[in-house]
């Protein structure tokens, strides 16, 4: 479990730390709605029992404020289901 705590660690620093406060700097707007909105986990990581539920924990806890946390059902397949739409937008659109 080392493994997963040292991952959670290291993507919720870069989430809360990194990333949430170069949006705020640069689209405060944007930023507060992200924050009214639910996260959305994916890739295989997401795939590992109780992973979605610690990060919105640890997210929470740093943020302090309650934030949402969700995956889909199958994580590890919605990047390329994402890309591919994204694609067939693009081809759509030449």
């Amino acid at each position: 479990m080392d493994a997963c705590n040292e991952y959670l660690d290291d993507a919720v620093d870069e989430f809360a730390n990194m990333f949430l406060s170069e949006l705020a700097n640069d689209y405060m707007k944007v930023y507060q709605l992200a924050l009214d909105r639910p996260i959305v986990l994916t890739g295989g990581m997401a795939c590992i029992p109780g992973i979605v539920d610690e990060f919105e924990r640890r997210v929470s806890e740093e943020l302090d404020r309650d934030v949402e946390v969700v995956a889909s059902d199958t994580p590890d397949l919605s990047p390329s289901m994402g890309a591919q739409r994204i694609a067939t937008r693009l081809v759509e659109n030449l």
